[in-house]
């Protein structure tokens, strides 16, 4: 038997704490390494001209009354919310526990 390809993992090491990660903390901790990773390339890259970020982008729609909630954002705050209920679902609070 060929143990080629085969990955020891030691007690009390860090590819155990690794492999050990709730796959939700995981999916957070993605997140937020991707985020960072596209602010970085954001704020090196070549800035766009305004006209071709238009349609692909937030617009700062700011009336004098103060912040419009517009289609984006209430879509925006229903995304999240339903993110955190399915996180709370499966966490060891709920029936992930």
């Amino acid at each position: 038997m060929s143990k080629e390809g085969s990955l020891i993992v030691a007690e009390g090491g860090a590819l155990e704490y690794f492999l050990g990660i709730n796959f939700l903390h995981f999916a957070l901790f993605l997140f937020l390494f991707c985020s960072a990773i596209l602010m970085l390339v954001s704020k090196l890259g070549i800035p766009q001209p305004e006209a071709s970020l238009e349609l692909v982008t937030f617009q700062k729609r700011f009336s004098m009354s103060g912040f419009k909630l517009t289609t984006d954002v209430k879509l925006t705050i229903v995304l999240v919310v339903l993110v955190l209920i399915l996180w709370g679902l499966f966490s060891p609070w709920g029936i992930g526990g």
